[in-house]
């Protein structure tokens, strides 16, 4: 079994034509499959020693992370189907350990699962980019109201409401994907 793989240029290709492959083999025909849906890796940029990106497929979306040089593959530590913690700008998130044959040894964290109420492949595709956006450059302050009234372009709840759905506990998922809905 490897211990690592580096991809000292970028993996888009690689991750793509990979995940193509899985998608016309052991994916093929499943009911879970979205069939607006096809695979893309886009988003990937080098940060140090790692690669990040993202992964639309008919099944999930997701962010990929990737060593760029030998001295990232200890940040990738995980085994296949193992969890690690990755610190990144939005906050820690714990990815699984992947290993995939004509890929290598990759970490994936599952942004969307399933992909059913996505419509389109440009909408998945935007949903992996801002997502992509927010794991880099971290999750947005929310403005305080200093008298001033704000603007409302969406809906108000009502207060009570809105403070029953603030004391519930919000997956990360949710948090990245209320935008979208």
């Amino acid at each position: 079994m490897t211990e690592g793989t580096v991809f000292p240029q970028n993996p888009e290709a690689i991750f793509q034509s990979g995940f193509e492959r899985i998608a016309r083999t052991r994916m093929a025909g499943l009911p879970l499959l979205n069939p607006n849906l096809t695979v893309k890796a886009l988003g990937f940029e080098r940060s140090g020693g790692l690669w990040l990106g993202a992964l639309v497929t008919p099944w999930s979306i997701f962010a990929i992370l990737a060593a760029a040089d030998e001295s990232a593959l200890e940040d990738l530590r995980a085994a296949p189907g193992e969890n690690v913690t990755v610190t990144l700008p939005a906050g820690d998130f714990s990815f699984l350990g992947a290993e995939e044959p004509g890929i290598g040894r990759y970490l994936t964290l599952s942004l969307v699962s399933p992909v059913f109420e996505i419509p389109r492949q440009d909408a998945a595709q935007g949903i992996a980019l801002e997502a992509l956006r927010l794991l880099r450059e971290g999750l947005p302050e929310i403005p305080e109201e200093t008298g001033t009234p704000l603007k409302r372009v969406i809906p108000i709840e009502d207060a009570r409401e809105a403070a029953a759905k603030a004391a519930q506990p919000q997956s990360r998922r949710a948090f990245l994907t209320r935008y979208f809905r």
